[in-house]
């Protein structure tokens, strides 16, 4: 089902993040070896200290690069069985001043098909309550849900950050598994991205 720019674009996304925790990994390393001396001075420091540290700072790489979650990912497909509106309430700061800052998720409830069920999170839309904007008028989530329904297909690929949505009955819309960007089903290119979208099919 992927075509070969799309496959390309992955492995090169994958080795881009691979070489870069390879390098930070050089790094801690060398940073290691040549202040030898001082971290491994017993004195000040206790062995399972040393030790600890050195797990913690070795691992930072792999979280920073999210090479577990490369290692664990596959690829997947599963039905929508509910769609609901999760809202998140927080706050900014710009030039010391806080301000209150909404975000309303779009999740899916999928059940894949070994049978289990995972959550998505579709489309997030944050509203910043400022005085030049009407909150009541931007980024309203409930202008967005209708694009989900229960019975859609959803399809997640290895390497990919976004889902591929397949709606029923009607395709209104072809997801770009590589920005998440919503198209016209009769496009073959990204809107946003440009990257190669994948065919629609019920």
């Amino acid at each position: 089902m992927l075509s070969k720019s799309l496959k390309k674009h992955r492995n090169k996304h994958i080795l881009k993040r691979i070489i870069l925790c390879l390098l930070l990994l050089a790094a801690i390393t060398f940073f290691v070896i040549y202040y030898r001396e001082t971290i491994f001075s017993y004195e000040l420091v206790p062995p399972f200290a040393i030790a600890c540290i050195g797990i913690v700072v070795y691992s930072v790489p792999f979280i920073l690069f999210k090479i577990p979650l490369l290692l664990l990912d596959s690829t997947w497909t599963g039905v929508v069985t509910a769609v609901d509106i999760k809202t998140n309430i927080g706050t900014y700061s710009i030039g010391g001043k806080h301000y209150p800052y909404t975000k309303n998720d779009i999740v899916l409830t999928v059940r894949k098909e070994n049978g289990k069920t995972v959550k998505c999170i579709a489309k997030s839309l944050g509203v910043k309550e400022q005085k030049w904007i009407d909150p009541h008028t931007v980024g309203k989530i409930e202008n967005h849900v209708d694009e989900f329904s229960v019975g859609d297909k959803v399809y997640h690929f290895y390497g990919f950050k976004y889902n591929f949505y397949v709606h029923e009955p009607q395709n209104e819309h072809k997801h770009c598994i590589v920005c998440g960007a919503p198209n016209n089903p009769n496009r073959e290119y990204c809107l946003n991205c440009h990257h190669e979208l994948l065919e629609t099919k019920a």
